[in-house]
């Protein structure tokens, strides 16, 4: 905020067009994106002078009474430091430095400035761009330092001042005396100093001050206006809400135009403290309604009153990872809140309240009575898009008095809407010991609890315990929630989301809170075309401010308003920028973390698996005398047994005995072992293939999460075979002969309650089999003998027909068929040679996202599924170089090269940055793993006869 203020000085010296996009992303960064640097608290003092100036149409009013001093404080955070890696903010850290130096023979500008409020009002000027109006009030004998100060400006600067008058005051313009680009526009007039970067706000200023009866902001926003200062805060902000969405659209496309007019209806106004703390925006205060006298109109905040808040910390223990945006209603009364929005929504919003009503009569389902079930919070969870997503999954949160009750009502609801819908497929899918139900109603969960709650076009319920009702967009988000809560991959097992709730308070009526990472490709398609490259470019920067998180606690006239705004603290906060060629850093080495050294030589990638007593990760390799290890935590062999042979495919880990505890299941060319945490081998394993059988993948396969297995095991010459958990054969799998070796191992997918067994050929013919080996109708797809590069990727969607699988080849072809069998998109990459050879790489962490790789001779270029360029890097060798790419959520991407010739393994950002500035040396593939919590990451490598674990800090 004081940041933002000072560019009343320091603008005037230097401002091209290039700066003026960086200046408006600046605002952007530091006003709007993490709503408000500095805020607020009133003050009573005579509302008149300078706010009688300040034009009604005003977004947002920042003012701050120490400017100098909040900006020193801002310099030492290490949010400043963290924002200097952008070109523009390092400009203005110069150029205020620059200004403390400027001074006339009796007065230097933080003289000046010390003790004077500094007023700067934000205005929209036009569809895609809005500017500020700065005001501070002089003394007359002040009026000739200004003046002083302005022409020397301009004399060191080779700048130039012209004067002309409006409306009979003169207003002066600082312009560029090589370009004749206009600087900087000002006017002394009725004792302030007035001035813009826009000719018209100074204008619209003039105008107000000779106007006899002018409409101002203080008109408007009477209420921001009743509360006693707080003399302690850095800045005050004054936030014309029912204006704030009109200044988001600047940023948006039109499409995004609901979201922002619902967004309006929150309440009238903000008022708020700020305190900068190292990297924490702390911004207290409260939100007032558009109307006092008329209850419940248009503002959503006034529902709350006489709402009690309520506890947040149970919900957190089931808000899993992946969540991007959470929303959370806490109420006392929850019978009474959707009473009285009901009454509202019949009242201003008929259309909503119509459909509201239409669950009773068309469906027999009450809302009222399903109100009566809830207990004290409803929230949604908006999902990190997985790549390719039109639309974020969601879901919803009911914490219920009576499960039985809801349970009633729901399934009656799901049973009619399924005949009315003619949907033929189950209503009902197990998924271990939970069930899923769809209700065949769109946007069900939004016609209940309102538009924050998402669209849809089905909704899917199950229960956790007795004490949470879950509804996802799909069946897919629901099977992630309970692996997640399984995982202890939820919001209040994680460290660095703790400590932010932490932060935030227990207790509430209302929150928002945005995991900005992880929100980044939620919100950037909404960006329009003037603001995708500056946002883009400045990516890396804006998404070290972790967390947004906005809470609302009921009051008796208003709502107590705390936004927090959480800068993450990590070794990589002041690192260089990787879109700046022009910075240089020094490297950091990797940190050993533990070395296991064995009597022979290593042949395998070391195999992450977890000890099940405690979830911490552990290896497992194979020696050349084919010995295989398992290395616990510390680096210490726990137990070596020799299989005769080397390891084909992956080590899996499944829980045979269905007790929490974790077996391991490993293949060899020809036998399939599962041994217990002991190196012990299981029941009737191993199984034994017919001779010249040679295992090239093996995967294991859970239907339903019911832990009934079926172990695949897919040979080099395109024989698959299925087994149950014992071992034993099943029918049609004995084996299921195909024509060629695969490009991966058999794969489950569950699609509309009916379960699909993929098998991809790598000389292009896909099979969809059913649980019995026969394949779906129009399959086999061939397409046309094609050598497919790489993997696949599968979206699976409500039905067949929206379900879509892509493939590629060597060639470049990028190929989409959904489960019906049907082509949907055909369309080849760019080749720069006859020689490329393109790879499909799918996400190794969850299998949510891929990238392409093109090798040309010693260039590797790496391209999104559009064809977009990421980074080309050019190695030593030509020799094929092995690429995974993994996809940690949260924006953060890392692509491993690994080099056989060289024996190296290269580590890249997205942006193309090599970790460390150099390789890693392994002889085999690495393993990496990435923990969320502590901002480090693992990697797992095979060397000699060593196996090491390094770290380094992201």
């Amino acid at each position: 905020m004081s940041s933002t203020l000072q560019k009343i000085k320091s603008f005037w010296l230097s401002k091209t067009p290039t700066q003026r996009v960086a200046m408006v992303f600046f605002v952007v960064a530091l006003l709007s994106s993490l709503l408000a640097l500095g805020l607020f608290s009133t003050k009573k003092e005579e509302l008149s002078g300078v706010w009688k100036l300040i034009p009604d149409d005003a977004v947002m009013v920042i003012e701050s009474p120490k400017l100098i001093d909040t900006f020193e404080k801002l310099k030492n955070a290490s949010i400043w430091r963290s924002l200097r890696q952008m070109a523009y903010f390092d400009s203005a850290h110069h150029k205020a430095a620059a200004l403390k130096r400027l001074r006339t023979d009796s007065l230097s500008i933080p003289e000046f400035l010390r003790g004077r409020n500094v007023y700067a009002a934000v205005l929209i000027t036009a569809r895609t761009d809005f500017d500020y109006l700065f005001f501070t009030p002089l003394q007359p004998t002040e009026q000739v330092f200004m003046q002083n100060i302005f022409a020397k400006v301009c004399n060191d600067y080779q700048l130039k001042i012209r004067s002309r008058n409006y409306n009979e005051i003169p207003i002066y313009e600082i312009y560029d005396s090589q370009t004749f680009d206009l600087e900087f526009v000002y006017c002394i007039h009725q004792d302030y100093l007035i001035c813009s970067y826009t000719p018209l706000l100074v204008e619209d200023a003039i105008r107000k001050m000779i106007d006899d009866e002018p409409s101002s902001f203080l008109d408007i926003n009477k209420e921001l206006f009743k509360l006693a200062q707080v003399s302690e805060d850095d800045a005050n902000l004054y936030i014309n809400f029912k204006k704030f969405s009109d200044f988001l659209a600047i940023f948006t496309e039109d499409s995004a135009r609901p979201i922002l007019e619902a967004l309006s209806a929150l309440t009238g106004s903000f008022s708020l403290d700020a305190m900068v703390a190292d990297n924490n925006l702390l911004l207290n205060g409260y939100s007032f309604f558009t109307n006092p006298e008329e209850a419940g109109k248009n503002d959503f905040l006034k529902l709350f009153l006489k709402q009690e808040p309520t506890s947040i910390a149970e919900i957190l223990r089931i808000v899993p990872k992946q969540t991007a945006v959470f929303y959370r209603l806490g109420l006392s009364d929850p019978e009474g809140f959707f009473e009285k929005r009901n009454k509202e929504w019949k009242q201003n919003e008929p259309a909503k309240y119509a459909k509201l009503e239409n669950l009773a009569s068309e469906h027999s389902f009450s809302p009222d009575k399903f109100f009566k079930c809830i207990q004290s919070e409803v929230a949604v969870a908006y999902l990190e898009p997985e790549q390719g997503q039109a639309i974020a999954d969601k879901l919803t949160f009911v914490r219920l008095k009576s499960r039985s009750k809801a349970e009633k009502m729901l399934n009656i609801l799901a049973e009619n809407t399924a005949s009315v819908s003619g949907n033929t497929a189950k209503i009902s899918q197990k998924y271990g010991r939970y069930t899923f139900t769809r209700v065949s109603i769109p946007d069900f969960s939004a016609i209940l609890f309102g538009e924050m709650f998402g669209t849809s076009p089905q909704t899917f319920y199950t229960f956790l315990n007795d004490e949470y009702l879950v509804m996802g967009t799909r069946e897919l988000p629901l099977r992630q929630l309970i692996e997640a809560i399984k995982q202890e991959e939820v919001w209040d097992k994680l460290i660095s989301h703790r400590q932010f709730l932490d932060q935030i308070g227990k207790k509430s009526n209302l929150n928002f809170i945005v995991h900005v990472p992880r929100a980044w490709h939620l919100f950037s398609p909404y960006l329009n075309s003037t603001w995708q490259a500056p946002f883009e470019q400045y990516k890396f920067e804006l998404l070290k401010f972790e967390f947004l998180g906005c809470q609302f606690l009921s009051d008796p006239n208003r709502m107590e308003t705390n936004i927090t705004i959480r800068h993450e603290k990590s070794s990589r906060a002041e690192a260089v920028n990787p879109n700046d060629t022009t910075q240089t850093v020094q490297a950091t080495n990797f940190n050993l973390e533990t070395k296991t050294k064995f009597q022979s030589q290593l042949i395998s990638q070391p195999y992450i698996v977890r000890n099940h007593t405690d979830r911490k990760p552990e290896v497992i390799v194979q020696d050349a005398a084919f010995n295989v290890h398992l290395v616990g935590n510390d680096g210490k062999i726990l137990w070596t047994r020799n299989l005769g042979d080397a390891i084909c495919g992956k080590v899996m880990q499944i829980d045979y005995y269905n007790n929490g505890k974790l077996q391991f299941l490993i293949a060899t060319s020809r036998h399939i072992y599962l041994m217990d945490r002991l190196g012990r081998v299981v029941g009737e394993f191993p199984v034994v293939l017919p001779a010249g059988q040679k295992i090239e993948y093996i995967s294991v396969l859970d239907y339903d999460n019911s832990k009934n297995y079926r172990i695949a095991a897919a040979t080099r010459e395109g024989n698959v075979y299925l087994f149950d958990k014992e071992g034993r054969p099943l029918d049609g799998w004995q084996p299921k002969s195909l024509s060629g070796g695969l490009i991966a191992p058999l794969t489950h997918l569950r699609v509309a309650g009916r379960d699909c067994m993929l098998a991809i050929q790598k000389n292009g013919i896909v099979s969809v089999l059913k649980r019995d080996a026969v394949q779906y109708p129009k399959f086999p797809l061939a397409f046309n003998e094609s050598d497919l590069g790489g993997t696949f990727f599968a979206t699976i969607n409500s039905s067949f027909g929206n379900s879509r699988l892509t493939v590629l080849n060597s060639k470049g072809d990028l190929i989409d068929f959904n489960l019906d069998g049907k082509i949907t998109n055909l369309s080849t990459l760019e080749s720069k040679s006859s020689k490329s050879i393109f790879t499909l790489c799918s996400d190794a962490v969850a299998n949510k996202s891929w990238i392409v790789s093109r090798q040309e001779d010693k260039d590797l270029t790496f391209l999104r599924p559009d064809g977009k360029e990421l980074f080309t890097k050019n190695f030593n060798t030509a020799s094929e170089k092995d690429v995974c790419y993994y996809n940690l959520g949260g924006s953060l991407e890392i692509i491993t090269v690994f080099d056989k010739i060289e024996k190296n393994t290269y580590i890249y950002y997205i942006s193309g940055e090599l970790v460390n500035h150099k390789p890693v040396s392994s002889a085999q593939k690495i393993a990496l793993l990435y923990s969320e919590s502590q901002k480090k990451f693992l990697v797992y490598k095979s060397h000699q006869n060593e196996c090491q674990v390094l770290s380094f800090d992201y």
